[in-house]
């Protein structure tokens, strides 16, 4: 006989950092905010549309997935994020990192230009790729001439996006 898969709702994003950690414990709730971080990435390798996205409760379940993954990399792996922000300026992204930091609960360092002869972030104006180290701190930015907006997401060993930008606007 067939066992029946439960199923298990994520958590919502207004839980506070203790709640967070506890659910992140719970390794049902953790393989299904994978399974759910999985779908992304699959539908944006395919460049298919992302039931996800289409709705506010389901953009809520997306920034929950994170939110649980995030924290079980951090207490299985003692793992922090990486990020890489791919946007369209210096302050999409910059705003981006802000915003993610904030949900991700780590500490948000400016990035520094890693352009040659180009000091100042302010006056690059163009695309730009954000590389955030969340353990160290370390920040940098660089031109950007891909295709791609939005955040890729390394927690522990397993990576997912492009995530998108807002994702965790208005948080």
């Amino acid at each position: 006989m067939r066992r029946k898969k439960r199923q298990v709702s994520l958590p919502r994003a207004t839980l506070g950092q203790a709640e967070l950690a506890e659910i992140a414990r719970i390794p049902e709730v953790v393989t299904a905010s994978w399974e759910l971080l999985r779908a992304f990435d699959k539908n944006d390798a395919r460049g298919e549309s992302q039931p996800s996205l289409a709705t506010e409760e389901s953009r809520a379940a997306l920034r929950d997935a994170v939110l649980v993954a995030s924290r079980a990399a951090e207490i299985n792996e003692q793992a922090s994020p990486l990020l890489g922000i791919c946007a369209s300026s210096v302050a999409d992204g910059v705003r981006a990192l802000r915003e993610w930091t904030a949900a991700l609960n780590t500490t948000m360092s400016m990035p520094v230009s890693k352009e040659d002869g180009q000091a100042d972030i302010t006056k690059i104006d163009t695309p730009v790729y954000i590389k955030y180290n969340a353990r160290s701190l370390f920040c940098y930015l660089t031109q950007y001439t891909g295709k791609y907006r939005g955040v890729i997401v390394q927690l522990g060993q397993q990576q997912v996006g492009h995530l998108p930008l807002s994702l965790f606007q208005d948080q």
